[in-house]
């Protein structure tokens, strides 16, 4: 940074970046806060559990996932943490490895896994406001690298990225239904988190001669859905 190499510990990190107080990082919270997969055996049952088929990291993609939420949510780690910052849709292992923290749900080392996404980014453009915005900002000022006027004069290097209702429709995980725009499965099948009311919905298309399925048409229309 600055042209400097600089060092600190984890728990330095987490505090200078406001994830932890200096209490929380001799709690469990932050001391036990997992960096990866406890073992192979979880990670296999968690896409056993989330998953279609035999996971692999080079090679499997998003569309394998059950639920169509698991898909907008890696495109939503694609674009921010993981540090990918492209279209590409193969879920590698620290994205699946996110995803599990986020759906067990598993506390993770926050600390850790943003220190993971410098390290990884370097060379790279900024793809997220994670590495071109507030936090390498907080860490400049921490080292006594900014000024006031320095500050006054910065503007983010990476935008937000949106998802837009069209690329839910070129992601193949949209629907019209009679209560509007739906999520499908890889099946084709209406999701919704109250099994009943899927079928209810089910019910109610077949009564009406409906098809629900891949081949039906999806809902087309303008909008955006911001990732959190």
């Amino acid at each position: 940074m600055g042209g400097r190499w600089m060092q600190m510990s984890v728990a330095s990190f987490g505090k200078i970046l406001g994830l932890y107080t200096q209490d929380e990082t001799r709690t469990p919270l932050f001391t036990e806060g997992i960096t990866a997969f406890p073992s192979a055996r979880v990670k296999n049952q968690f896409w056993f559990d989330q998953g279609v088929g035999t996971y692999d990291p080079s090679h499997t993609k998003a569309s394998r996932l059950r639920d169509p939420l698991l898909w907008i949510m890696h495109r939503c780690l694609v674009y921010s943490i993981s540090g990918r910052g492209n279209g590409d849709t193969v879920v590698n292992l620290r994205e699946l490895f996110y995803m599990y923290c986020l759906v067990q749900p598993q506390a993770c080392n926050l600390a850790h896994s943003i220190a993971w996404y410098f390290l990884t980014s370097l060379g790279r453009d900024a793809t997220s406001w994670i590495r071109g915005g507030h936090l390498v900002t907080v860490i400049a000022r921490f080292y006594g690298l900014l000024s006031q006027k320095h500050l006054g004069g910065l503007t983010a290097v990476a935008e937000t990225k949106v998802i837009k209702l069209s690329n839910l429709k070129n992601m193949h995980i949209t629907q019209k239904t009679q209560s509007g725009l739906g999520l499908i499965d890889q099946w084709g099948r209406v999701w919704d988190p109250d099994p009943n009311r899927v079928v209810a919905e089910e019910e109610a298309q077949a009564s009406l001669g409906g098809h629900v399925g891949p081949g039906a048409d999806a809902c087309a229309g303008s909008g955006s859905v911001v990732p959190p």
